[in-house]
């Protein structure tokens, strides 16, 4: 009886034992018992929604302020104040650096968040300073400032010298500030300057050269295309209708000219377009020629060169390419013309034009 009894005892403190785990064989048996099993699975998952949570670092560049002036033998002293939801400031991951010259410091906040940094040595120009903080999951942060570093010593009351403030506004001097020039950065361009005929939009109207566009212009896309309307002759006359554009410009290396016409095809005729360009020798010229009910996402015939170009059918389209008289749906056609941009010069601009005569 006493053997019985112990050996049942056993039985029941091994069942106890059993049902007090929620864990089998190593898996979750779906039961929160507070088992150390479960608890560390809570704290995975409150890490996990904490990371998703993070919204990193917040920086703050207390000084010096935008548009500060130094000059270059002065030593500039840069403050922050840094905190992070998640980490101590001092174990944040801290990088000053200039869009000039690149990292220059990298020390870590103090306990409390201050972030400093005192340097010399940064060269004659504007400085966009950025402070960047990483945390311990990864999650970054940043802040900038605006500085200018200039020859010789900074007046000390710059910030409250008009003077200095116009120089500031104006990088350029040109005498316009960069909320009223459209490149700051270049003297020889600002509203109401003359227009150069090089690609660029000197005079800040929105538009490149736009004194220098043919009649025709804008038309640098099949979509806006220049319409020529109709170059049709009646098939019972027997001869070929033509169109010439005189005096046209490639005004710009990107310039494009696009025309589009209505050969009116009908039953019992074929359209055969031509297309002749008459221009300057020390013109590079890339002429297209496309079709509705062909495939517009590449020209039926091309032709390049420097000078006078020409593309027609018997010469220049695909070999098995016909139109039979029976069809009656090559209506729609598009040429384009337009330059090589690495050989595209200011001559071409200035001197260079080129007429089209189309036949269909």
């Amino acid at each position: 009886m006493h053997t019985w009894m112990n050996t049942n005892s056993l039985l029941i403190l091994t069942a106890l034992i059993g049902c007090g785990s929620n864990v089998k064989n190593g898996e979750d048996t779906g039961f929160d018992l507070g088992t150390p099993f479960d608890a560390d699975a809570d704290a995975d998952a409150d890490a996990d929604a904490d990371a998703d949570n993070n919204v990193g670092p917040d920086i703050d560049i207390d000084s010096p302020g935008d548009g500060d002036i130094f000059g270059i033998a002065e030593a500039i002293t840069f403050t922050a104040s840094v905190s992070d939801d998640n980490d101590a400031p001092s174990l944040l991951q801290l990088t000053w650096s200039s869009d000039r010259q690149g990292a220059i410091g990298d020390d870590p906040a103090t306990s409390s968040g201050s972030a400093e940094l005192e340097i010399m040595g940064l060269e004659i120009g504007t400085h966009n300073i950025t402070l960047s903080a990483v945390d311990t999951d990864g999650v970054s942060s940043s802040d900038t400032v605006v500085i200018r570093v200039q020859d010789g010593e900074a007046d000390a009351d710059a910030d409250a010298d008009a003077d200095a403030d116009a120089d500031w506004d104006d990088m350029d001097g040109d005498g316009y500030t960069f909320y009223e020039d459209c490149d700051d950065y270049d003297p020889e361009t600002y509203p109401g300057a003359e227009e150069i005929c090089d690609g660029y939009d000197n005079n800040c109207d929105g538009d490149a050269d736009t004194e220098y566009w043919d009649a025709y212009e804008p038309n640098e896309l099949m979509a806006t295309a220049y319409d020529l309307g109709e170059i049709d002759e009646d098939w019972l006359s027997g001869s070929v209708a033509s169109l010439t554009v005189e005096n046209l410009t490639l005004d710009s290396p990107y310039d494009e000219d696009w025309f589009t016409w209505d050969a009116d095809d009908d039953w019992g005729e074929s359209p055969e377009p031509a297309v002749y360009l008459v221009g300057d020798s020390w013109t590079y010229y890339i002429v297209e020629l496309y079709a509705a009910a062909w495939d517009t996402t590449h020209p039926i015939a091309s032709k390049e060169g420097f000078g006078d170009q020409v593309i027609t059918q018997d010469d220049d389209f695909p070999e098995d390419f016909s139109i039979s008289v029976f069809d009656a749906g090559w209506d729609i056609w598009w040429v384009s013309v337009r330059t090589d941009t690495s050989i595209w010069s200011e001559e071409v601009c200035e001197n260079g034009e080129y007429d089209l005569t189309i036949e269909s």
